[in-house]
C-alpha cells in the first residue's frame, strides 16, 4: 500500500488507524495528511488521526490540498516538514496523487525533471503534467 518516492518519503491513499501501526513498524516517524477534513463522508478527521498517531509515537501534520489546487505555500510546507522530520515520512491523500505531486514539486532544483517524474512513475503516479514546472 505504501509506495516509495525516495529513501525518505512514501505515499499512500487514505490510511486507517491500522495503517499507523504498519507505518510505525516500517520505520515511518511522520505522517502528513493532504486531505481536507470532510472531503468524503465518514473520513477520519485530522484531529483523530493526529491523536492516534501521537499515541503511537508518530508526529502528524496537516497540509490539506483541494484536488487540482496545489499552491506554492503547500509545496513549501511539505518541503519544510520533510526536511525537519527525523526519519521516514508517509504522506497520503485520497489516492496518493496529491502527495506525489507535492513531493515532485518540492524536489525541483534537487533533481532533474526526468528523474523526479521517473520516481513518481515507478511508484505508480503519472505527474508528467508537472514537467514544465520542474524544469
Amino acid at each position: 500500500m505504501f509506495k516509495s518516492l525516495d529513501d525518505t518519503v512514501q505515499v499512500a491513499p487514505q490510511i486507517t488507524l491500522d495503517h499507523l501501526d504498519t507505518a510505525k513498524a516500517a520505520g515511518i516517524t511522520t505522517i502528513i495528511s493532504h486531505r481536507p477534513d470532510g472531503e468524503e463522508p465518514n473520513q477520519m478527521s485530522f484531529e483523530t488521526l493526529k491523536a492516534e498517531a501521537e499515541a503511537r509515537g508518530l508526529s502528524a501534520h496537516h497540509i490539506p490540498v483541494v484536488p487540482g489546487q496545489v499552491t506554492p505555500a503547500d509545496v513549501a510546507n511539505f518541503k519544510q516538514v520533510t526536511q525537519d522530520c527525523d526519519g521516514k515520512v508517509l504522506a497520503f491523500c485520497r489516492s496518493g496523487m496529491r502527495a506525489s505531486m507535492l513531493w515532485a514539486l518540492s524536489k525541483k532544483g534537487e533533481a532533474s525533471a526526468d528523474e523526479i517524474l521517473a520516481c513518481c512513475r515507478n511508484a505508480g503516479f503519472d505527474v508528467s503534467p508537472l514537467a514544465p514546472y520542474l524544469s
